[in-house]
C-alpha cells in the first residue's frame, strides 16, 4: 500500500515538473499587452526560466544532503504554484520575469530530485519501470500543459498562468503521498548492507559515470537537432508548413512517451543490447526524415526517433542511479539534469557548425550530422560490449 502511495505521488509530481512550458503559447499576447517590451526582452520569460532551471538542478544535489528529498521536490512544486500569481497581479512585465525565476527554479529542483527519489525506493526492474514512467509522464505532462496553455491563452494571456493551479494541487497531494524520509546521509547511518554495497559502486567523478553523463548530453543534443530544425527542413524541402512540422514534433513526443511506458518490457527482451539498438533506432528515424522528403517520412521518422530516444533516456537513468554510491545519486542526478539542459541548448551551435562545412542547407544537413553521431555511438557501444560491462558492475 505504501509503495502504491509513493508511486502515485511520484507520478503526479512528474506530470507537473515541466509545466512551465505551458506559458509559451501566450508569448505573443504578452507582447501585445506590453507593447513597450521588445522581442528579445519578451523571450526572457522563457530564457530566464531555463537558466534558473539549470542553476536549481545543480543546487538540488547539495540541498538533498541538507534537507529531505521530499522537501526539495515539494519546494519545487510550491515554486511552480507561484506561477498563479499573474492571475491576480498583472502590474508590469518585470513581475512576469520574477515569476519566471520561480518557475525555472521549481522545475529544476523537481527534475533533478525525482530520479534520485526513485532510485532510493526502487531497485532492479521496478526502478526501470518507474524511470520509464518518469520519461513517459513527464513527456505527456509537457504536451498536455502546452495544449491547455494554448487554449487558456485565447481568453487572455493572464489566464494562461491558470495552469499552475495544477502545481498547487500536486503540492498538496505530494504532502500526503510521499514518505517523510530523513535526510539521505542520516538515513544511511547504521545501514551496514547499504554501506557494504556502496564500496563496490562509483563516485560522481569516476570515469564510468562521466562516460554515462557524456552519453546523456549527446542524447539531448540529438533531440535538440530534431526540434530546432524540423520546421526549416520541412519548409526548404517543400514538405509542408508549420502545422506539418508541429505534427511531426508531437508524434515524436508520443514516441518518447510510449517508449517510457514500455521501457521495462523492452529491456527484458533486449537486455544488454538495449542501448546500441535504441541508438540505431534513432539513427533510422533521422535517416528517414533526412532522405524521404514527404509528410509520411517526417512524421514516421520522428516517431521512430522518439521511440529510440525514450528508451535510451530511461536506460541511462537506470544505469547511472544503479552504479552510483547511494549518497552520490542526488549529485549525479543534479549533474544529469543540468548537463543535459546544456547539451540541448548548445547543440544547434555545434551541429550547425559541422553541417555548414559541407552544405548550405543547415537544417537538412544537421539531421545527417546527428545521424552520424547516433551511428557512431551505437557502433562504439556494440564493439566494446559497453552496456554488458556496465550491467555487470551493478551490485
Amino acid at each position: 500500500m505504501e509503495k502504491k502511495k509513493l508511486q502515485l505521488g511520484l507520478i503526479i509530481l512528474i506530470f507537473v515538473a515541466n509545466i512551465a512550458t505551458g506559458i509559451t503559447p501566450a508569448l505573443a499576447k504578452i507582447g501585445n499587452a506590453f507593447p513597450e517590451v521588445g522581442r528579445s526582452q519578451l523571450q526572457l520569460i522563457i530564457s530566464i526560466a531555463a537558466l534558473l532551471s539549470f542553476l536549481a538542478s545543480l543546487a538540488a544535489g547539495k540541498l538533498q544532503s541538507l534537507v529531505s528529498q521530499k522537501t526539495v521536490v515539494l519546494t519545487g512544486a510550491a515554486f511552480l504554484g507561484l506561477g498563479c500569481l499573474p492571475l491576480i497581479v498583472q502590474s508590469n512585465f518585470t513581475f512576469l520575469l520574477i515569476v519566471s525565476v520561480f518557475l525555472g527554479g521549481g522545475s529544476g529542483l523537481m527534475t533533478a530530485t525525482i530520479p534520485a527519489l526513485i532510485a532510493r525506493y526502487f531497485e532492479g526492474e521496478a526502478r526501470t519501470s518507474m524511470l520509464g514512467k518518469k520519461t513517459g509522464y513527464q513527456g505527456l505532462g509537457t504536451m498536455l500543459m502546452t495544449f491547455i496553455g494554448g487554449i487558456l491563452a485565447v481568453y487572455g494571456w493572464q489566464y494562461n498562468y491558470a495552469i499552475f493551479v495544477i502545481a498547487i494541487i500536486a503540492f498538496v497531494l505530494g504532502l500526503f503521498l510521499l514518505p517523510n524520509d530523513p535526510v539521505l546521509k542520516k538515513a544511511k547511518e547504521g545501514e551496514r548492507t547499504a554501506v557494504e554495497s556502496d564500496k563496490q559502486k562509483f563516485a560522481v567523478g569516476s570515469l564510468t559515470v562521466i562516460l554515462l553523463l557524456t552519453l546523456a548530453v549527446t542524447l539531448t543534443m540529438l533531440t535538440s537537432v530534431l526540434s530546432n530544425n524540423m520546421a526549416l527542413h520541412a519548409d526548404i524541402k517543400g514538405i509542408g508548413d508549420s502545422s506539418v512540422s508541429g505534427l511531426a514534433l508531437s508524434v515524436n513526443s508520443l514516441g518518447t512517451i510510449l517508449a517510457g511506458f514500455v521501457a521495462s518490457q523492452v529491456v527484458k527482451v533486449l537486455k544488454s543490447n538495449t542501448l546500441w539498438i535504441s541508438y540505431l533506432l534513432m539513427a533510422g528515424g533521422l535517416l528517414i526524415i533526412g532522405v524521404l522528403h514527404a509528410k509520411v517520412g517526417l512524421v514516421g521518422g520522428s516517431f521512430i526517433f522518439g521511440l529510440g530516444y525514450g528508451t535510451v533516456m530511461t536506460r541511462l537513468l537506470y544505469l547511472i542511479t544503479s552504479l552510483l554510491k547511494s549518497t552520490s545519486v542526488p549529485m549525479g542526478m543534479s549533474l544529469f539534469s543540468a548537463l543535459t539542459s546544456l547539451g540541448f541548448a548548445f547543440a544547434p551551435m555545434l551541429m550547425n557548425g559541422i553541417a555548414g562545412l559541407f552544405s548550405d542547407n543547415l537544417a537538412t544537413a544537421s539531421f545527417m550530422v546527428a545521424l552520424s553521431f547516433a551511428l557512431g555511438i551505437a557502433t562504439l557501444i556494440l564493439v566494446t560490449d559497453g552496456e554488458k560491462k556496465l550491467v555487470g558492475k551493478i551490485v
